[in-house]
């Protein structure tokens, strides 16, 4: 026991992030397995010890990864992380009083540790399709007095949703330089037909 460490630290291992599957494959996420965190009522950010979404500090291989104008992560939180998941070796979820050395959290500092290369050749490569016979239709609604929400056009749903990606690593001079690379590719698309009414009552 350390009498004079103030916080609390959590590691998730690489072998969590590569068993537990994620919405999207949005490592952030992972933050909700540690103590004292849960899912905020907007859905696509996580709180910890009852601080807001935006209070928590990103870290890449402790490096900041926070837009100080929007007060969350580079590249918004509404949309999958711009890291592939295969790439994070680590993750680490700092809660309660901080040391010096952290700064611009309320909430918790996560840092993601990525992977290195090894001296041997390995990768992974990846496809998640996902067309819209693969989605249900809109429910309908129980009293549509003008007949427009419960068009057939109004029911169904254009739906595609595509990610993909690779790593690949290896050695460049055995035992002393290693590459590692990572790809990820990700479009969504949904179109949904207006419910207006030209009908005034």
């Amino acid at each position: 026991v350390d009498a004079t460490q103030i916080n609390t630290t959590t590691s998730i291992t690489s072998e969590f992030v590569e068993a537990i599957p994620v919405k999207d494959r949005n490592f952030t996420d992972l933050v909700l397995m540690t103590p004292g965190a849960a899912e905020n009522a907007e859905g696509y950010r996580q709180t910890v010890e009852g601080a807001r979404g935006i209070q928590n500090n990103l870290q890449i291989d402790g490096a900041s990864f926070n837009s100080k104008f929007n007060g969350e992560q580079r590249g918004g939180t509404r949309i999958p992380f711009s890291f592939s998941q295969d790439t994070i070796k680590e993750l680490q979820v700092i809660t309660n009083s901080f040391d010096a050395q952290y700064g611009d959290a309320a909430g918790a500092v996560i840092n993601a540790v990525s992977k290195t290369g090894t001296n041997d050749l390995s990768g992974t490569a990846f496809v998640q399709w996902r067309p819209s016979a693969f989605v249900a239709n809109i429910r309908p609604v129980p009293y549509d007095q003008y007949g427009t929400t419960n068009r057939p056009k109004a029911l169904e749903r254009d739906f595609s949703q595509t990610q993909a990606g690779m790593t690949l690593g290896g050695p460049i001079i055995k035992d002393k330089l290693h590459y590692y690379v990572g790809f990820e590719y990700y479009r969504y698309s949904q179109n949904n037909v207006p419910a207006a009414s030209d009908n005034v009552s």
